[in-house]
């Protein structure tokens, strides 16, 4: 799913135009060893980094909804802690405005 969210976003892009270098990587194992992102963002050095991954929905069978908040079909969900990362305040305040203004369900 993140594939398609990233390579629907580089079709956008690329018919609306914008001001800025865009580096895309496809990544894995990012729960082991800190690899993957991480690896590409060393190469790199962005200024901004988001991932987009798949999470687990804490209302479908079998799931153990005290491990989410992410519910299922209510919007997109935004991690902001991890072991090793911290938010970029600016960034998630954009994207909450704009998930306002677009009328975007917000899982968190």
């Amino acid at each position: 799913m993140g594939c398609a969210v990233v390579i629907e976003v580089m079709r956008r892009l690329v018919a609306e135009g914008h001001p800025n270098i865009l580096i895309v990587a496809a990544t894995t194992q990012e729960e082991t060893g800190v690899r993957g992102a991480h690896t590409a963002a060393d190469v790199v050095h962005p200024d901004i980094g988001i991932a987009i991954e798949g999470g687990v929905a804490g209302d479908v069978p079998g799931a153990h909804p005290e491990e989410t908040q992410a519910r299922l079909g209510a919007g997109p969900g935004i991690f902001l802690y991890d072991f090793s990362e911290q938010p970029n305040r600016r960034l998630v305040s954009l994207i909450k405005e704009t998930g306002k203004t677009e009328k975007i369900p917000n899982a968190v």
